[in-house]
């Protein structure tokens, strides 16, 4: 077997062994289905939450500056998950839709940066599942960990709403949990106090154990939470990966085309909505111009802010992201003039705490100026942040502003109003269906945490807390924040404490490092002539990295990591492909100069890992195509499996001609590019919309084809296989419960093995002129006509044959074994002289 086909023949297996083991079958179409207890609650149940759920914000839409929900089928960007430490040894997935590598999984682990999506990935997730058509569907709940004290969550009923809890069956959430319906969806456990995370893990074990069947989904920040309690509970752990340069102009779409539906019909609302697509083309160009702001884009939250602040100041936009958070807050501080609706009080009558009879409490004016407002925010998130608390409770929020009103000119306001001014007349505070507050993000609690360490001289507090995680942000940001003499003493005490404190040694060194990269002024100190350099020599200890964390640390400290990267020599496989990932994550985010080429030195030998990286970055270092050309083409990737996305990368693909097997997900309704691969003889189709197939024709080596999930749209025509009958295939599969085909279209393939697990179009037999070695027919119990295929040596049934069946069965020369599964208890074994029959049944 040459090197160059391990790949295919590796798959050619997997689709043989598919056909004669039955139990491997995916894709049938079941029809037995558990009893639905409690229908009428638990279809309201679904029908309130799928409306709940169904909502995410585009920052600085509303001209007011508020962030305002919008339907995910309005705009909303699907984001990428890649999983970690998964693999068959021979699988390359560079990345797969976050809806379907987790509706793939039971028990998953969410990793994911500040402002990557995480909690509107599981809105997402939580709406989808609960709008699914299926009656016996999923039933999501859905749990903000930061919000529970002690860590344990509380009882599911609790969870209802109580417009529903009323009407709730007894006994309901216990019958979606033990019928597996029940879709546990956890966010935020990074903000669950690590002294109270052995409460929340004692939660979902007990959960687990009794319920081993439900689905349970965690998300998390990295680096802050010990995983190994997840792996050894089956947690399939996944990576949130930063949007490609494709996503990020559809996210960029998405945000103007939401602003250009607020204005209305008319001259003055059709200027509007040009002046807002020539900001869309000009911003798009911008951030192609600018590789630093580019990277910053593929973080959704980022992206959003650059959104609403190239929409103010054009061209004129942040380098950085301290210089983003300030922008944006400045902006929501200054957008509440907009805001103000009739019935707007005098600033004395909220001083006063009087009121106009009648007037809404919600149209009141500040006392307080910008400055005064930002104190106060200032002051709250620092609050927050000491007390590791993620919301403040109503009485709570007023003893605070109460007490942190002393020292502004206007501090006799009424706290209760300044809280109400603060939450409705505000984007950086929201309020909760239970009267708590939250800021907006968790990142504007950070930056505005951190603002304040440095305007009240708390270094020293913070520096004793710089090795906790959820201090992590506030170092960095404090350290962006801070004047020149201050930036050197937070750099110095993280490398000493760090040198002292082997245990935090790298995180210590890691804060250092990401306040470096975003620091153009260090003052000489009397003690260090070059403090720039001692923070670069700590680095240095840190390379090569020992493990993925590290790296992608390592990666997000800044470009200048990539001077202190290794070349191949020396190193094991391991460092090398953790290596070539700090490489390609710094190139994606920043590609400085060197970062290609630093990138290509690995390439004479790729290992899976590396393979796996360079794909990865596919989309977002450079433009496809010379990516595609100056990195991908010098490798070879004849000995994996290709498992990605389609996207902009179709387009491209031809420059990897080495490849031999590949998955392709999504819609691709352009295969012509494959055909100029001249070595690919395995690919796998999913959850396509196409049904024309037919420039495979042109894919000179393929030789076995995997159609999953194709004819996706609603009223779309069989899948037209007949084009493909010269070229040679032979494996074909065909599954899922969209993909359709016209089983005449099969007259005259000659293949080693056909699955067909979809429900035909049109008649249900299959041509006589069909000849095929081994047939798998799996279509959830619904009969196909066989009898007239020709050449057939094992065949798989999910139906007992008939009389007629086996009197057909009977007269097929070849026939050696017959396999009927998935059928009722009691099902006889047939008998047919010559032939090995397995029959295995459904249980009981």
């Amino acid at each position: 077997m040459s090197p160059s086909n391990d790949a295919a023949n590796r798959v050619d297996g997997d689709v043989h062994g598919i056909v004669i083991q039955a139990g491997a079958i995916g894709g049938g179409v079941h029809l037995h289905q558990p009893v639905r207890p409690h229908e009428p609650f638990t279809a309201a149940y679904r029908e309130f939450t799928a409306r709940t759920l169904d909502g995410f914000e585009f920052f600085g839409v509303d001209p007011r500056g508020v962030p305002r929900r919008h339907r995910f089928d309005a705009g909303y960007v699907p984001l990428t998950l890649k999983e970690r430490d998964a693999g068959d040894g021979v699988t390359v997935n560079v990345g797969t839709r976050a809806d379907q590598a987790l509706g793939q999984c039971h028990r998953a682990l969410v990793r994911g940066v500040a402002g990557s999506g995480k909690s509107t990935l599981l809105r997402w997730i939580g709406a989808d599942a609960a709008r699914s058509a299926d009656a016996d569907g999923p039933v999501p709940f859905i749990l903000e960990l930061g919000r529970f004290a002690g860590g344990r969550p509380p009882a599911l009923a609790d969870l209802v709403a109580p417009t529903l809890r009323q009407g709730m069956p007894t006994g309901w959430v216990e019958a979606m949990l033990a019928g597996n319906r029940a879709v546990l969806l956890l966010d935020g456990l990074d903000e669950v106090r690590p002294r109270e995370r052995t409460h929340l893990e004692d939660w979902v074990e007990e959960h687990l154990n009794l319920y081993p069947g439900i689905r349970l989904i965690v998300t998390t920040r990295p680096s802050i939470v010990a995983e190994q309690w997840w792996v050894d509970r089956d947690f399939q752990r996944f990576d949130l990966l930063p949007m490609s340069r494709y996503s990020i102009e559809r996210y960029v779409h998405g945000w103007h085309e939401t602003a250009r539906a607020d204005h209305p019909a008319g001259p003055a609302g059709e200027a509007e909505r040009a002046e807002l697509t020539r900001c869309e083309q000009g911003l798009l160009a911008t951030l192609s111009n600018r590789p630093a702001l580019r990277g910053m884009s593929a973080n959704p939250l980022l992206c959003g802010l650059l959104c609403a602040l190239h929409l103010e100041r054009g061209e004129h936009l942040p380098e950085n992201r301290k210089q983003i958070y300030e922008a944006a807050v400045d902006l929501l501080l200054r957008w509440r003039h907009l805001r103000r609706r009739r019935g707007v009080m005098a600033r004395g009558a909220l001083a006063r705490g009087d009121s106009a009879e009648g007037e809404p409490t919600e149209g009141i004016d500040s006392p307080l100026n910008d400055e005064e407002l930002l104190k106060l925010f200032q002051r709250l998130a620092f609050w927050l942040v000491t007390n590791r608390q993620q919301v403040l409770p109503p009485d709570v929020a007023v003893r605070r502003v109460e007490s942190y009103m002393f020292g502004l000119r206007h501090g006799d306001a009424d706290p209760a109003r300044v809280v109400h001014y603060l939450t409705h007349h505000s984007g950086l505070l929201r309020e909760q269906s239970d009267g708590s507050l939250e800021f907006l993000h968790r990142t504007f609690l950070d930056h505005l945490a951190a603002k304040e360490v440095v305007e009240e001289e708390n270094l020293s507090l913070m520096l004793d807390n710089a090795d906790k995680p959820h201090w992590h942000d506030v170092v960095v940001m404090a350290g962006a924040h801070a004047r020149p003499g201050e930036r050197t003493r937070i750099l110095l005490e993280l490398l000493d404490r760090g040198r002292a404190d082997e245990e935090h040694r790298d995180a210590l060194y890691l804060l250092a490092a990401a306040i470096l990269e975003q620091t153009a002024v260090l003052p000489r100190h009397p003690q260090s002539p070059d403090v720039r350099a001692m923070v670069t020599e700590a680095m240095a200890e840190l390379v090569p990295p020992r493990t993925s964390a590290a790296a992608d640390q390592l990666a997000a400290a800044g470009q200048f990591v990539l001077d202190l990267l290794p070349g191949p020599k020396g190193l094991t496989t391991q460092q090398a492909e953790l290596v070539v990932r700090a490489a390609a994550r710094i190139a994606a985010q920043w590609n400085p100069p060197g970062a290609v080429e630093k990138i290509l030195q690995f390439i004479a030998a790729p290992t899976k890992g590396m393979i796996s990286q360079l794909l990865e970055v596919w989309g977002r270092l450079g433009d496809y195509e010379t990516y595609a050309r100056d990195v991908l083409s010098e490798i070879d990737l004849g000995r994996v499996i290709v498992d990605m996305q389609a996207g902009r990368r179709i387009e491209h693909i031809g420059h990897l001609r080495t490849i031999t097997a590949l998955v392709l997900r999504n819609d691709i309704f352009n295969l012509r590019p494959l055909a100029d691969l001249p070595r690919l003889r395995w690919l796998q189709l999913r959850g396509n919309a196409t049904t024309d197939v037919a420039p495979l024709a042109n894919a000179p080596s393929l030789r076995v084809l995997v159609l999953d999930g194709c004819a996706t749209r609603a009223g779309t025509q069989p899948v037209k296989l007949a084009p493909l009958r010269t070229l040679g295939l032979r494996r074909l599969r065909l599954s899922g419960l969209t993909t359709r085909i016209d089983l005449a279209d099969l007259a005259g393939f000659r293949l080693d093995s056909l699955c067909l697990c979809v429900r035909p179009h049109g008649s249900r037999a299959l041509p006589a002129d069909l000849h095929v070695r081994h047939l798998c027919l799996a279509a959830g119990g619904r009969r196909t006509d066989f009898t007239g295929v020709r050449g057939v040596r094992s065949i798989v049934l999910d139906w007992a044959p008939d009389q007629d069946e086996l009197a057909a069965l009977a007269g097929m020369p070849e026939l050696r074994r017959l396999v009927v599964w998935d059928v009722p208890p009691g099902t006889a074994t047939p008998t047919l002289p010559g032939v090995e029959v397995t029959v295995r049944h459904r249980p009981a």
